[in-house]
């Protein structure tokens, strides 16, 4: 019986932090992501917020695996912020065109992750940058399969060639250097004495956070 309660404390506190790190997520796609999108219009920066969205998306997903330890924790945290993303699309005024593309982007980031973690680590050597260049590449492999699997229409699939090569390579590389670059300072600064903390939130934490994602990303969609 004892076995058992343990076993549900830890599904119940894997969900809490699962559901707490997608929540964060979520709301740094709904207010940093939604400004990156329109940086372009006023940088000469193309493509802004894929660049900085996915490392940050990482940071969160590689935070709720070191708090379950179970490298699926990356995947159900993508599907919590793939989640809120779509929650948008209950609005009226929002077509599910105009969030299908996230949406799918996100539930790829999260399953790429979930299998190279499965299978490695991301840390310092252990040829750190091919696997982050790696997962980079992938994600947007397996979002473009699927997105022409599914059939959409326009978006990065209606761009020219050198657009496609552009965002598969060129984007890859530069998330690669910023993951890489955010690791080493990451354990740079854990051998310096600087305490590495990933918290564990108490189940109403994570359940206010969550709908204080839904109503940032319902806020976002109304602007």
């Amino acid at each position: 019986m004892t076995d058992v309660r343990n076993r549900s404390q830890g599904a119940a506190a894997a969900v809490s932090i699962i559901l707490f790190y997608g929540a964060l997520w979520g709301i740094a796609e709904a207010t940093l992501g939604f400004l990156l999108h329109w940086f372009p219009r006023f940088l000469p920066v193309a493509n802004l917020a894929g660049l900085v969205m996915f490392p940050i998306g990482l940071l969160f997903m590689t935070a709720a695996v070191r708090a379950t330890g179970k490298p699926a924790a990356a995947l159900g945290t993508a599907l919590v912020t793939a989640g809120i993303k779509l929650s948008s699309a209950a609005l009226p005024f929002v077509a599910f065109r105009f969030v299908r593309s996230p949406v799918l982007a996100i539930a790829a980031e999260g399953t790429v992750v979930f299998l190279l973690l499965s299978a490695t680590e991301l840390r310092p050597g252990a040829a750190l940058f091919p696997k982050a260049l790696l997962a980079s590449v992938l994600w947007r492999c397996v979002f473009l399969m699927f997105s022409a699997l599914l059939g959409f229409q326009g978006g990065i699939l209606a761009k020219p060639a050198q657009v496609l090569l552009g965002f598969l390579l060129l984007d890859s590389s530069v998330n690669a250097v910023i993951i890489t670059a955010a690791i080493l300072l990451f354990h740079r600064k854990r051998r310096v004495g600087a305490a590495a903390v990933t918290p564990v939130p108490a189940p109403l934490m994570s359940a206010a956070v969550l709908l204080m994602a839904v109503a940032v990303e319902t806020v976002g969609a109304l602007a």
